[in-house]
């Protein structure tokens, strides 16, 4: 599996992606290259941030899916389309709604799954089980 980063960064309110992420002791502090500049001597440091990391799945269109995803997903023996959160819980990805078990991302029960934005642009997405 390819490991990507994304971040949410709280200073701009927007979602910054392909970022680095330093190993400092016991912190670590999400980067990213300036786009103007070739020298790897200048950086975007975003110490206020939310760090999302890509699960090696993709969506009906091909979408990667990144941890905080918010996702539509539709179960092999369910006729509802639940609305979902992803999360990284007990060392695996798994689809969170309240009033269902969490499914691991990935697993062979899942028929459909399509990306409907993220916990931070579209909070109002999330809602208690939620299904349509």
């Amino acid at each position: 599996m390819e490991t990507k980063f994304r971040i949410w960064d709280y200073q701009n309110d927007e979602m910054i992606y392909g970022v680095g992420i330093t190993p400092e002791s016991d912190t670590y502090i999400p980067y990213k290259m300036t786009d103007s500049d070739e020298s790897f001597e200048n950086f975007n440091y975003y110490p206020k941030s939310s760090l999302m990391q890509f699960t090696g799945v993709k969506d009906e269109n091909e979408i990667p899916i990144y941890s905080g995803d918010v996702i539509y997903s539709q179960l092999m023996d369910e006729k509802e389309i639940f609305i979902d959160e992803v999360k990284f819980k007990g060392g695996q990805f798994i689809l969170s709604t309240e009033g269902r078990l969490d499914i691991p991302l990935g697993h062979d029960n899942i028929t459909y799954i399509e990306i409907a934005g993220n916990f931070f642009e579209n909070p109002e997405l999330l809602g208690e089980g939620e299904i349509i």
